[in-house]
């Protein structure tokens, strides 16, 4: 059985996450989701990752 996971990079560089996305399989990738939310002359850039996992 599988289930889909999600994990999230905050203000990460793209080497990391482009290191974790070389790790998974291409068709255990759900989706992918890139944002950025600013504040007060801030901002975060948010890159979450929705994969598949195999559980017992």
């Amino acid at each position: 059985m599988q289930k889909v996971q999600r994990k999230t990079f905050i203000n990460k560089s793209d080497e990391e996450i482009n290191e974790f996305l070389n790790n998974l399989p291409a068709e255990d990738i759900v989706s992918t989701h890139f944002a950025v939310y600013g504040y007060e002359n801030a901002a975060d850039e948010w890159t979450t990752i929705f994969y598949k996992v195999d559980v017992e």
